[in-house]
């Protein structure tokens, strides 16, 4: 295989300095058998400055925001940052574990793959729910809503198509990403991912869940209370269901999520 083509990371940081450093670590582990690299940190908390961070990695490039922008601000201040012809966005509380940058690269390389998805695993090594999943419309929210017995099994471990890839571990050509406009930023967070799978689909790409690249995501690391995270959380489903499938839908969505919530 020829020179590997430069990677940026992109990782958006709100109170998660204490996970910071390994992640940082693990990408550089990835990345050993390249120096065409480099890594973004958009630092959405200014009372985390960060200082002792940079000092310890003066090749990381840290941007604090004078406010919290969301996530999908972030990320797009970072793509447009990034000197990278792949983007790979990643939480700060995540670790690669395991993989090769060839995997990201192949698949990307691949005819018409437009997002390329990684297997996120928790601290006990179990898959986290939302990895991945079947493109998110009002028919299989329902479905989700039934108990599991009613809902398609386990997934398997191999590289396969799919409706959508989380943001915590997600890699995309940097012109495709700009092409599409990036993140939509009326998601503050949450359904960005969603989105923007669905307009890269949308576009005649595919988008792809890899499970070569292992990443141990710990989540519920910033000091957001359970409260917050939900309201933010069902503002941006009910976006993109107004975005995607019209007013009234989106007004049955909230109907229905409050009722059997």
């Amino acid at each position: 295989m020829g020179e590997l083509s430069k990677i940026s990371f992109i990782v958006v940081n709100y109170k998660s300095e204490q996970c910071l450093e390994n992640c940082v670590v693990s990408i550089q582990r990835f990345l050993k058998d390249t120096q065409k690299k480099e890594i973004l940190v958009i630092n959405n908390d200014s009372q985390e400055k960060l200082k002792d961070f940079a000092q310890k990695f003066p090749q990381v490039s840290v941007i604090t925001m004078p406010t919290n922008i969301g996530f999908s601000r972030a990320g797009n201040k970072g793509s447009g940052l990034a000197k990278g012809e792949i983007l790979f966005f990643i939480n700060p509380d995540a670790e690669i574990l395991e993989g090769k940058l060839e995997e990201i690269e192949n698949c990307l390389n691949q005819n018409k793959s437009g997002i390329v998805g990684v297997k996120l695993v928790d601290k006990e090594g179990i898959l986290q729910k939302w990895s991945f999943g079947e493109s998110i419309n009002p028919v299989n929210l329902l479905l989700n809503k039934l108990p599991p017995f009613f809902r398609s099994g386990e997934a398997k471990n191999k590289t396969k198509k799919v409706g959508w890839v989380s943001g915590g571990g997600l890699a995309i050509k940097k012109e495709l990403f700009h092409k599409l406009g990036g993140f939509d930023e009326n998601f503050f967070m949450y359904f960005e991912d969603v989105d923007l799978a669905r307009r890269t689909k949308k576009m005649g790409y595919d988008v792809i869940w890899n499970p070569n690249i292992l990443i141990k995501h710990l989540g519920g690391v910033s000091s957001q209370t359970e409260k917050e995270k939900k309201e933010k959380y069902y503002q941006s489903q009910e976006y993109y269901f107004r975005k995607h499938f019209g007013k009234d839908v989106s007004t049955w969505v909230s109907f229905f999520r409050k009722r059997f919530n």
